[in-house]
């Protein structure tokens, strides 16, 4: 059962319903719900979801991606690249491609400890930005990303010269 988040659910399905593209920020501290309240949205949205994890690297969070959106989506396309062949570059242009020739449904996709599927040197938050840029036109994609970092969210998407500033459209 699914208690006590009313209205924090509510802002996310409004978000989820919403006519066009949105890009979403959700954070707090630690062991306060967040992850409890995205699965409980995500299922009721049908709607993708990955949890990064502090110790994998970055080619592990790549390949742990792939076969998730094997999963979800029943598309074998990252899962069938060799590791060494696999980016975020890849990983996001195939989304690109799929949310383009399912033009007629909504595509949610929650990213879920961000900073740690964010690391140092690993391309990721550029990629993303480079894709938010790409998805944003195309009208039916909501991005959410969740994480409990202050310093994160404050260095990656709230400062001026921070490269996720600006792509959010919803407050957190």
């Amino acid at each position: 059962m699914f208690y006590g988040r009313d209205a924090e659910m509510e802002r996310l399905s409004s978000f989820a319903e919403s006519p066009k593209s949105g890009f979403m920020v959700v954070r707090g501290r630690g062991r306060i719900g967040k992850s409890w309240l995205l699965s409980e949205f995500t299922k009721r949205y049908n709607a993708f979801s990955f949890l990064g994890d502090e110790d994998s690297t970055n080619q592990q969070l790549m390949r742990k991606f792939a076969e998730q959106w094997k999963t979800f989506s029943g598309d074998d396309t990252l899962s069938i690249i060799r590791l060494n062949d696999l980016s975020w570059l890849r990983i996001f242009n195939t989304l690109t491609n799929w949310f383009q020739t399912n033009p007629d449904q909504d595509h949610i996709f929650v990213l879920d400890e961000i900073q740690w599927i964010a690391k140092r040197k690993s391309g990721f938050l550029s990629q993303l930005k480079e894709a938010w840029v790409k998805w944003e036109p195309i009208g039916n994609v909501k991005m959410i990303i969740c994480g409990s970092s202050q310093r994160f969210f404050n260095n990656k998407t709230s400062a001026e010269t921070s490269i996720l500033h600006r792509m959010r459209t919803a407050a957190d």
